[in-house]
This record gives C-alpha cells, structure tokens and sequence, in this order.
C-alpha cells in the first residue's frame, strides 16, 4: 500500500503534472515545493491555479480571499487540508467496506 505522503504527492500531480518532483520526499518538501509551485501560477498563470481549486474543491471564500491576497502559503496549506481530508476519506470507506 502506498504511503499517505505518495498518494497526496500522486493526487496533486492529477492536477499540476509539472507541479512537484517525481520522487518521494518529506512532508516539509512537498509543502515547500508546492508552495513554490503555486508562487509560480499566482505570478504567471493565475487561470491554471484557480481552474485547479475549483477541481479541488478548496473553500471558495478562503480561496478567493487567499488569491486576491496573493497569499501563497494559505493557498498551499488549502491545497493540502483537501488533500489530507479527501485521503482520510478514502481510507475511512474503504476500511469499512
């Protein structure tokens, strides 16, 4: 089975193919590296970052704040506390079934 940290890495690469490296790496890297990620979209491709937060489903109030803030790091840890709760979902259904 996959480590949590892989499948939150795999699912973010289902939105940004060229967001993060190939490899597994820290919790702390994935955060920076995405948050260096998102810096990059906010400066040149905005369209890109707010077409992935309505896949994602992030908070629209929190996001649209965040975004016209050019708040990076609310926009990652966003990103993130999706990706962790869609994760423990998944794993709380499939556990039961």
């Amino acid at each position: 089975m996959d480590s949590d940290l892989t499948i939150v890495q795999n699912s973010i690469h289902s939105y940004w193919d060229d967001a993060l490296p190939q490899e597994s790496f820290s919790w702390e890297d994935l955060e920076e590296n995405l948050r260096k990620f998102i810096a990059h979209l906010l400066q040149k491709f905005p369209e890109r970052l707010l077409q992935a937060a309505y896949r994602l489903d992030l908070p629209e109030k929190s996001f649209t704040e965040a975004f016209y803030n050019q708040d990076v790091n609310k926009i990652t840890s966003l990103v993130l506390e999706r990706e962790q709760k869609r994760l423990y979902f998944r794993k709380k259904y499939s556990d039961s079934q």
